[in-house]
């Protein structure tokens, strides 16, 4: 049953609202716990794959879509995703509909992701013709009871010129060719989204890693397997227990299990039958940090709008938390 997009608030006055937020299973709560209003879910791995700058929200659309559909298990077919893009698009171009519009993230590096596109798209002029709230904590909306998750309410916070400012400024720092804006972010007061540093230092540990050459969590793969062989659900497992803030969904991170042991040579096997994977002796050699990974992975990948290639080269150096740039005599692929 479609529940009323209108909320009560007093006296026979109604307002309608529209809820945004991370993804499908936030939105099903959502109605489980008898919100009032629209919902909208934003369902983007945006930490994944190319985020150009200079592009529409239409024209970033269909380029996401098109990789999510050839790169993630199970997201169908280009012209479905694409199809996905363009209603929510379409809806969230329709705010002007709606009194109230409230925001409900996490503090996680795919919802800061998120965050940060919406309020870069979101006028600043909407903030003085309509209610716009934020509800960010950190709470994963999908895990919570329905009286847990209204709860959260208490944290609600109006929406100002300042998150959307320094929002933006993220957001273009994000979709850059170059992340030195990005990483600049470290040394801004960003206390306005008070997550935001924390998403910026998780995004730079997804470069290749000096020495070894391998993300963050295609090197824990490696970590996890040196200890022993184990199922790919397993390694998810181990993975998320990791992660202070849980951001990487189980399809991206099978792609990532995936590439390494595509990679030429592979960094993981097979082992019992192809019920467990385990680690190669070379993926040994680029864990102990006497190989780079990145080669045998590939070279060309994106991070934003970052496009990693032969010639545009950056390494995460863990020892400073700072990247390391393609003229750097640090490291070699």
């Amino acid at each position: 049953m479609r529940l009323s997009r209108w909320a009560d608030i007093g006296y026979g006055v109604k307002m309608s609202v529209l809820h945004i937020t991370n993804g499908d299973c936030a939105v099903q709560l959502m109605q489980q716990a008898q919100l009032c209003g629209d919902f909208l879910p934003w369902r983007d791995i945006l930490h994944d794959g190319p985020v150009p700058a200079g592009l529409s929200l239409d024209e970033l659309s269909k380029v996401r879509a098109e990789f999510i559909a050839e790169s993630i298990g199970g997201a169908g077919s280009v012209i479905d995703v694409q199809r996905k893009f363009a209603e929510r698009d379409l809806q969230f171009k329709a705010l002007a509909q709606y009194d109230t519009i409230r925001l409900w993230f996490e503090h996680d590096l795919y919802d800061q992701l998120q965050l940060l596109q919406i309020l870069n798209e979101l006028p600043i002029d909407v903030l003085s013709t309509h209610k716009v709230s934020i509800i960010c904590t950190e709470n994963y909306l999908g895990l919570l009871s329905p009286d847990a998750l209204l709860a959260l309410q208490s944290f609600e916070q109006p929406l100002t010129k300042t998150h959307i400012q320094l929002a933006k400024r993220a957001w273009q720092a994000f979709c850059s060719p170059t992340p030195n804006d990005w990483q600049d972010l470290l040394d801004l007061n960003t206390d306005a989204l008070p997550f935001l540093s924390g998403a910026v230092e998780r995004m730079l540990q997804q470069y290749p890693g000096v020495g070894h050459g391998l993300s963050r969590v295609s090197h824990f793969i490696l970590q996890s397997l040196e200890a022993g062989d184990k199922t790919a659900q397993a390694l998810f497992s181990d993975y998320q227990a990791s992660e202070s803030r849980q951001y990487l969904g189980d399809s991206s991170f099978y792609a990532l299990l995936n590439q390494l042991q595509n990679a030429k040579p592979a960094l993981v096997n097979y082992a019992n039958d192809g019920a467990e994977y385990s680690i190669s002796e070379f993926g040994l050699r680029v864990f102990a940090g006497k190989a780079s990974g990145l080669a045998a992975i590939g070279l060309e990948r994106w991070i934003g709008g970052v496009h990693l290639s032969q010639n545009n080269l950056w390494y995460y150096d863990n020892q400073s938390g700072r990247l390391v740039g393609p003229n750097s005599t640090l490291v070699r692929p």
